[in-house]
């Protein structure tokens, strides 16, 4: 169903759920990046699997990787690499079963060496 209307009404929500619609969970890091461990919580409202993320920089790090880890309930459950020198990457080999009341944190657990980067995007794609 097209919502045409922009909004997010019960309607519109439920029709989509229960339709079996993906849900797109994006995060966003404003400005050089530095290590640090998620405190914002994206909480399932479902059975759900995470199956990708896909990530964007506006500037690459330099020296060595990007690392993010995908957290589900406070422990690790995917990492992501994201090349030195890169400014997007795709994965879509992850597969994290979520069910209602689940929740995701993200970590950056290496900026780069040389050059952190900057401006993360990303994308996480729940099935």
């Amino acid at each position: 169903a097209i919502n045409t209307t922009q909004l997010a009404t019960t309607a519109y929500v439920t029709t989509a759920v229960a339709a079996g619609s993906s849900i797109i969970k994006t995060y966003n890091y404003s400005g050089t990046l530095a290590t640090s461990t998620g405190s914002l919580r994206f909480y399932s409202s479902g059975s759900y699997t995470l199956s990708s993320a896909d990530i964007h920089m506006h500037t690459a790090a330099a020296g060595s990787s990007v690392n993010i880890t995908i957290n589900k309930n406070g422990s690790s459950a995917a990492t992501l690499t994201f090349a030195a020198g890169a400014t997007s990457s795709l994965s879509n080999s992850l597969s994290v079963s979520l069910v209602q009341g689940d929740y995701l944190t993200i970590d950056i657990t290496q900026v780069g060496s040389t050059t952190a980067g900057a401006d993360l995007y990303l994308l996480l794609k729940l099935t």
